[in-house]
């Protein structure tokens, strides 16, 4: 996921634009492996080419993983890892069962009813749509991110986790970052998205959304359906830090945008896609969306 994955997408952008740094954002585990990937910079004595760190809905201390705690037990991982090494990958469709079990009234026994039962047809919403598109994982990643991470919570500890023989310390992260956490988010808890700041060196500003995992991430500017909670002042824990916020009634991308448009250099000409050596394949989205798991 480092090396191959985010390292090389790094790389490859470079090559293709000229330009040495990028703002980067990651969602969920993706903010995860932002982290790390940071942290392997680091440990490999280069120089980072991320400019500035956006964590959205992001979990680096899994100390406390939210709902997802019941499936973390030795047993489960045990058969899990089984599981994942006998076909070779997680399948997306278990993992999409999994996440709506956890909230099975809403995400699961409601279909259950209205659509299979009642015979409805369920009504178009762009969110679930896009929840539903499940992704099989490599068998190595998920069997990693189980034990590794949410089992053992190996990351936060220094030098822990090893990439090509060289161990992560995210203490020595130093790239200025911005939090996004949201108040109902069930996958990664608010207050323990905000804890993943404690262990990087940099600077971090913290912003807390309304809503869940999906809805209060995407929550357009255009709409603004979503308020969020914002607090610069030194805090303790995060009750502390959630007492003494301002409450503001538009999207917390209005202050994202503000956060990160000092990072952002100076607007260029829209560039031509890929070069000779990494040419365009074809139009986004490309064929791989298209592809279904069902």
């Amino acid at each position: 996921m480092i090396t191959a994955g985010a390292v090389e997408a790094l790389r490859v952008i470079e090559e293709i634009t000229g330009e040495k740094e990028a703002n980067c954002i990651g969602y969920c585990i993706g903010g995860t492996l932002l982290a790390a990937t940071q942290a392997y910079y680091v440990a490999k004595r280069q120089k980072s080419h991320v400019k500035s760190a956006t964590y959205m809905a992001t979990i680096i201390d899994f100390e406390n993983p939210g709902s997802l705690g019941v499936f973390i037990n030795e047993p489960v991982i045990n058969g899990l890892e089984t599981l994942n090494n006998q076909f070779g990958y997680f399948d997306g469709r278990q993992l999409a069962v999994t996440f709506s079990l956890l909230r099975e009234n809403t995400l699961y026994w409601n279909y259950y009813i209205e659509n299979y039962l009642k015979g409805k047809e369920p009504s178009d919403f762009d969110i679930l749509y896009w929840n539903s598109d499940g992704t099989n994982i490599p068998a190595k990643i998920h069997n990693f991110l189980l034990r590794n991470l949410y089992l053992n919570n190996e990351l936060i500890s220094p030098n822990a986790v090893k990439v090509n023989g060289v161990g992560l310390n995210l203490s020595r992260v130093k790239t200025p970052s911005f939090f996004i956490a949201t108040q109902e988010d069930h996958i990664a808890l608010w207050d323990t998205s905000f804890r993943g700041a404690d262990y990087l060196g940099g600077e971090s500003t913290l912003v807390l959304g309304e809503s869940g995992h999906v809805a209060g991430i995407v929550n357009p500017p255009s709409r603004n359906k979503y308020g969020c909670y914002t607090n610069t002042a030194k805090f303790e824990n995060t009750k502390q830090w959630l007492d003494g916020t301002e409450y503001h009634p538009e999207s917390w991308w209005l202050r994202w945008q503000a956060w990160v448009t000092p990072y952002a250099g100076e607007q260029v000409p829209a560039r031509a896609l890929g070069n000779a050596q990494y040419p365009m394949i074809e139009a986004a989205p490309g064929r791989y969306v298209l592809v279904n798991l069902f």
